[in-house]
């Protein structure tokens, strides 16, 4: 199983965070042929999931130490990624501040990549709020994947490839990762971090199930 699985909750799913944690991880285990709806067996969902964290903060499962996971959560979004490896995970909504119009937003923005970013980001998000937060979800997806977080080093490297276009592709490869990257259509920008040759697919919590939305 290479390919990473995002499960993404809505705001009224009534699931404590732990809870949404197991269910998702027991649905990751419980297929490994990428089909259209995952659900988790009801039996492995509460057991073996105990998580603890590595001196950096970094979480994982004692007890099922070959599985990868991360967290993010945003507005009324939240979301886990697993994958056979390390991974990293982040979610960002594009918010502007209140009476703020989108041209101020840029601006703002394009200011803030300056002063946290590797200059080579701020050149690439110029005036422009999505590059913006497809920048920061991928530098922040990084750092959770190294484990470190968020740190004095966080402007001295570059997520972008070597060979950038006009744009972010969907999937590019960077710092000796992987990074996948998508676009939701309520305004929110997901980017996960992983090894290099894996895979990604975004499932979404449909009830009882998980039902897939997209492979990138």
């Amino acid at each position: 199983m290479s390919r990473s699985y995002v499960f993404l909750f809505s705001g009224d799913d009534k699931r404590s965070p732990e809870e949404r944690l197991k269910t998702a991880a027991a649905a990751y285990l419980a297929d490994g042929e990428e089909p259209e709806l995952l659900r988790a067996p009801s039996r492995e969902a509460g057991e073996g999931w105990e998580v603890a964290r590595g001196e950096r903060g970094k979480p994982y499962f004692p007890q099922r130490p070959e599985l990868g996971f991360s967290i993010s959560h945003t507005g009324p979004l939240w979301a886990c990624a697993f994958h056979r490896g390390p991974v990293g995970l982040d979610i960002q909504e594009h918010t502007r501040f209140r009476g703020e119009d989108w041209a101020a937003a840029d601006e703002r923005l394009g200011r803030l990549a300056v002063r946290f970013f590797h200059k080579k980001e701020a050149a690439y998000v110029g005036g422009h709020h999505e590059r913006f937060f497809q920048i920061w979800a991928a530098k922040e997806s990084y750092v959770k994947y190294t484990g470190r977080g968020i740190d004095e080093s966080f402007g001295e490297f570059s997520v972008l490839p070597s060979d950038l276009g006009e744009g972010l592709p969907e999937s590019w490869e960077a710092l000796g990762v992987r990074f996948h990257e998508t676009a939701l259509s309520n305004g929110f920008t997901v980017c996960v971090c992983m090894e290099r040759g894996a895979g990604c697919a975004l499932y979404t919590c449909t009830g009882p199930a998980f039902r897939r939305q997209s492979i990138f």
